[in-house]
């Protein structure tokens, strides 16, 4: 029979305690976010929290059109596939960021500089055009 330990530890808390396992476990995390399924869940969690609407689809058709891309839809430079989200030529779902409406798949490149101008112009348009039908009406 095994022997009891009573040091008023969780069985999780003396396996986080133990270096080794907590090294394999780091790893096997990392492996897993290298799969296929690691890489669609972490997306699919970071579109979630900039706001981007569940694709009528579901987010799992979504992912498997964005992986399709292979260049930017703005720019025509190639997607970095190897750098992740670290490189300007990575690969953005972009979105309006106050609808959150899917736009299309572009680089980051294009992402940070034409896109954020083009949702402050369009939010100052939409002002000015209630604006407008104030005084109009």
């Amino acid at each position: 029979m095994p022997q009891k330990i009573n040091d008023g530890l969780t069985n999780q808390q003396r396996y986080l305690l133990n270096p080794e396992k907590k090294k394999n476990r780091n790893e096997n995390a990392k492996r897993w976010r290298q799969t296929d399924k690691g890489k669609f869940i972490r997306n699919r969690n970071h579109w979630k929290e900039y706001g981007v609407t569940e694709p009528l689809e579901g987010w799992e058709a979504y992912w498997e059109e964005f992986k399709k891309h292979k260049k930017c839809e703005l720019c025509n430079v190639e997607f970095d596939l190897e750098n992740g989200g670290t490189s300007s030529q990575a690969r953005c779902l972009d979105h309006h960021h106050h609808s959150g409406c899917i736009r299309n798949v572009i680089c980051r490149g294009c992402n940070i500089s034409t896109m954020r101008k083009f949702d402050a112009n369009h939010d100052r348009m939409l002002f000015e055009l209630q604006r407008y039908f104030r005084t109009i009406s």
